[in-house]
């Protein structure tokens, strides 16, 4: 769930109302389709992109 990750409230909040619930979807989701989200520009995307990396990281040593 986006609500529990570690993504700044911000960028959950523009996400969730736009439909995006879930980690999974939004690790699916390419930077023009994030881009196209209002409220998310380039910075928005960088953050994204650094958590989801962090997040998978920690996945992939267990």
């Amino acid at each position: 769930m986006l609500a529990r990750s570690k993504i700044p409230v911000w960028i959950v909040k523009a996400l969730l109302s736009n439909g995006v619930k879930r980690v999974s979807k939004l690790a699916a989701m390419t930077d023009d389709e994030l881009l196209a989200i209002p409220g998310i520009g380039k910075r928005a995307v960088e953050l994204i992109r650094s958590v989801l990396g962090a997040f998978d990281g920690g996945r992939s040593k267990r």
